[in-house]
């Protein structure tokens, strides 16, 4: 029942919220980056068959959270997977499986951070035309840990994300390779193979 109905409060809401939570998938842009920096050929290839494989599986959780929880419950931004493996309960001793996912969780985490530090060192390097990227680690990690004692707390973090984080992420994923794509067609490096460069 709680599937229904399928559109829930209407087109213009879901749309909306897509484009507002296109930040979500911030990390698909670091997989161009590892492409241009080693075996392009197998990256390409490794990545379309990941993301796959991640649509997939959030798909699928998705709609196990929305059978599983009624709407005014799965508004709620508070760990929705974490909530789902707590509802397990089959007998006296499978309970609480939520510790079992805890350490993917916590691996997944670290994952995402280290990723996200070596995007965002590899590219200010290349930006600066530095020499190396592993000097700028250690200051990166000191600036994202200082820039996490900024809210308060887990609700302050929610309130800051959804207001602020999600709307400027989403318009600098969608403005920046709109306004390259620009840059590029104006300097003429756009133009098809063959075709004369307008600034030569």
């Amino acid at each position: 029942d709680w599937l229904f109905p399928l559109l829930g409060k209407g087109l213009e809401p879901i749309m909306k919220n897509c484009l507002l939570h296109t930040s979500d998938f911030l990390e698909i842009n670091l997989l161009l980056v590892l492409s241009n920096i080693c075996f392009p050929n197998q990256i390409k290839k490794i990545s379309v068959q990941s993301i796959l494989i991640a649509t997939v599986i959030f798909f699928s959780s998705v709609l196990t959270y929305i059978l599983t929880f009624p709407p005014l419950v799965g508004e709620e931004p508070y760990l929705p997977l974490y909530m789902m493996a707590r509802s397990v309960y089959l007998g006296r001793f499978i309970q609480r499986i939520e510790a079992i996912f805890l350490f993917f969780w916590v691996f997944a985490g670290y994952l995402w951070m280290s990723t996200g530090v070596f995007g965002i060192c590899h590219i200010t390097a290349d930006t600066l035309k530095l020499p190396d990227y592993r000097p700028l680690i250690l200051p990166t990690a000191i600036i994202i840990t200082a820039l996490s004692f900024i809210p308060a707390n887990l609700p302050d973090t929610v309130i800051w994300a959804n207001n602020f984080y999600f709307r400027i992420v989403s318009i600098s994923i969608l403005a920046i390779p709109a306004m390259l794509l620009l840059a590029a067609k104006a300097r003429g490096k756009g133009a098809k193979p063959g075709a004369k460069s307008k600034t030569s």
